[in-house]
């Protein structure tokens, strides 16, 4: 389980309900035949789960091959990319799924997933950490680092971000006084990526107060408050981004989870309610609410 780096989302937990059926299929007498692509799910599914990812990828793959159009064998593989950390895999089958025409609901937590990966910061080319999916459906980080656009020093500070150099990155824009709002967004960046979260949370929030309103500034400030276990705060940015992106179910997904580390039973079961209520499909996430609300009952 990867609990530590984003267990709010639940992802690995959820895998058996979002890419098929669970482990129990393939040995239950009782059970409907499965498809071939189902079957190499399932067996895919759990080598996942006793941590064997070369075998699981095997399957993933042979699912895709025999059916490349379905999206089991795609998600299987971002699940897969998740739990080995690798951000181009998860893109790239996102991405096939998107170009397949999956509900962007059922991408979105998948997104966010990929916002939150921990950088390996050894790799030279790590790519960007994603953002989460608020209006866009494309993953960035909360700085534009096109580097058609940049020139000179800043053109130099994205290269650098780029290669996983972020406490050089750190450095630099510290010791600017006048740092350009893209300066300060870097610096927040880099920070988040060192998991300096209360660093990066003073950073988001002056980055905030000279751009009110940044969607992706104000996910990643939602994130590192949770990670602070500042839970209040953290609900409080993530109801503004659900109530800003009503297409966004998944939103209403995260402030459930922050509720839950709160152990605050009410608002979780308010926000898990509002978030099926508007199409966000997790049939996991129905049968935590039934809990919640015989919980509930039972305490009154």
């Amino acid at each position: 389980m990867m609990e530590m780096c984003i267990r709010y989302l639940g992802v690995i937990v959820a895998t058996a309900v979002v890419i098929g059926c669970n482990t129990a299929d393939i040995q239950s007498p009782q059970a409907a035949p499965l498809s071939e692509v189902e079957t190499l799910c399932a067996e895919g599914r759990v080598f996942l789960a006793k941590g064997d990812l070369t075998r699981a990828g095997l399957k993933f793959k042979s699912a895709i091959v025999s059916a490349p159009n379905e999206a089991a064998g795609h998600m299987g593989m971002v699940a897969l990319g998740l739990a080995a950390n690798d951000r181009e895999m998860m893109l790239k089958h996102l991405n096939s799924m998107k170009r397949g025409g999956l509900k962007p609901e059922i991408l979105a937590p998948w997104l966010t997933a990929l916002a939150h990966m921990p950088v390996k910061q050894q790799s030279q080319d790590q790519g960007l950490a994603a953002k989460a999916s608020t209006p866009e459906t494309k993953a960035r980080v909360s700085t534009e680092l096109d580097r058609s656009s940049l020139k000179g020093p800043d053109l130099k500070l994205a290269t650098l971000f780029r290669a996983g150099r972020y406490q050089e990155v750190i450095q630099a824009v510290q010791g600017d006084p006048s740092s350009s709002l893209f300066r300060s967004k870097l610096k927040a960046d880099a920070q988040y990526n060192l998991q300096r979260w209360a660093q990066a949370v003073t950073s988001y929030r002056k980055v905030l107060r000279q751009q009110p309103g940044n969607e992706a500034v104000t996910q990643y400030l939602a994130d590192a408050l949770r990670r602070l276990k500042r839970y209040d705060e953290s609900i409080a940015f993530y109801r503004v981004l659900a109530q800003n992106n009503p297409k966004q179910p998944g939103l209403w997904r995260l402030i459930g989870d922050v509720a839950m580390a709160k152990k605050d039973n009410e608002v979780a079961l308010a926000a898990y309610t509002k978030a099926l209520n508007l199409g966000y499909e997790d049939t996991q996430l129905e049968a935590v609410v039934a809990e919640l609300k015989n919980k509930l009952k039972l305490r009154e």
